[in-house]
């Protein structure tokens, strides 16, 4: 007998063979859809930058939702004007008939609608049901500020592929076995960036691993457009390349790399992008976008790559011959690092620690587990005149 089957079906199933990795995001989702009615939380809000997989997990989330029996209802703030009643016509009737699952995307353009949603929007769901919330930019002050919401909310931060899952991402994508180590590496287990260079090996072959992998211009043009948010215009574009040519930016970075008289609203509109982060020593790009950056200035205006690398690389030598202790030492820090692209140097240093690690006087407590070293790196030989 012929069972009607829709191309969704198969469509759903392609997704579930291709798919790879966030199995602890998929588990902690699956364990709430089973939870019993008036325990765990009711909202998991999924943080991460453009092109890290956010849609893709929801769409998993869909498909677990769906087999566990649930109403999916999905809303994508592309498709959503900024009012409550144009976001309930996309949700549809099913929000009102019972309990269902709520999965909105691109939140990062339904912001204003933030205190409705929870507010009123998520309150007035039956109960059993769920909400995951998916976004760029960190989850509005609201929610964390309300104790209430403290108890039932859930936020996950979704970083880069682990390499065991990007090379099985390539290993479905048909690359080569014996360039998928390689090529996840130089893309960071960056999912997109994955996708957009599996799609470069497939057309070029083995020849688009003689240079770098992240050359190709559309490769390009297509992270950093998902990477970042838009440039308003050319003084925040300077800034932008300022933060991916320095180790740490800071407001006094800016300043003087671009001898501007208040870099406080440049400062404040790095800090708001999805690819910036903040420490204690300033801001900086997450690594992968820190290479694009850096590649597509380099790619789109050499003359601006070596001015403002220069500008930054004489403040270092400013700052080496004037500081003393630990500033002198992060001062060096930023000029080994400053040469990180340079074939020698590139080979002996870690840059994402670089920094975390310095030297310090050799104690007498060290001496074994340094003979040792010796011994295991360079033989009993080598020990023994260590040891003298």
């Amino acid at each position: 007998m012929f069972m009607e089957r829709r191309l969704q079906d198969r469509v759903a199933a392609s997704r579930r063979r291709t798919f790879v990795g966030r199995v602890a995001e998929r588990e902690l989702f699956g364990a709430s859809l089973v939870a019993d009615t008036g325990s765990g939380f009711v909202v998991l809000f999924v943080q991460g930058d453009g092109g890290v997989g956010k849609s893709a997990l929801l769409r998993m989330f869909a498909d677990q939702a769906t087999e566990a029996g649930f109403a999916v209802v999905r809303v994508d703030g592309h498709d959503v004007r900024p009012n409550s009643e144009s976001f309930l016509q996309v949700a549809g009737p099913d929000v009102g008939v019972g309990p269902v699952v709520v999965l909105v995307d691109t939140y990062e353009l339904l912001e204003p609608l933030d205190d409705w949603l929870r507010e009123e929007f998520v309150p007035g769901l039956f109960d059993g049901s769920m909400v995951v919330i998916a976004g760029r930019r960190p989850l509005p002050p609201g929610w964390l500020s309300d104790p209430a919401w403290r108890e039932l909310l859930r936020v996950i931060r979704l970083g880069n592929l682990g390499m065991e899952d990007a090379t099985r991402y390539l290993a479905a994508a048909g690359v080569d076995a014996d360039v998928r180590a390689e090529t996840a590496v130089a893309v960071r287990g960056h999912p997109l960036a994955l996708a957009l260079v599996a799609d470069v090996l497939a057309e070029h072959g083995r020849a688009a691993l003689e240079g770098s992998l992240l050359s190709d211009p559309d490769v390009l043009a297509v992270l950093v457009s998902r990477l970042l948010d838009v440039v308003p215009d050319e003084a925040h574009r300077r800034a932008l390349a300022v933060c991916a040519l320095a180790r740490f930016t800071t407001e006094s970075v800016l300043r003087e790399v671009l001898e501007v008289d208040d870099a406080g609203p440049l400062f404040d509109w790095l800090r708001g992008l999805s690819c910036v982060d903040a420490g204690p020593r300033g801001l900086y790009p997450h690594d992968l976008a820190r290479d694009v950056l850096e590649a597509d200035l380099h790619w789109r205006d050499e003359g601006r790559y070596r001015e403002l690398s220069g500008r930054i690389l004489g403040r270092v030598y400013q700052r080496i011959g004037v500081e003393t202790g630990s500033a002198r030492r992060e001062a060096i820090f930023d000029l080994i690092f400053a040469a990180r692209a340079h074939p020698v140097s590139s080979r002996y240093w870690n840059w994402e620690t670089l920094g975390t690690v310095v030297g310090e006087a050799v104690d007498t407590v060290d001496r074994d587990e340094l003979l040792a070293l010796v011994a295991v790196h360079e033989g009993p030989e080598s020990a023994a005149i260590a040891a003298r």
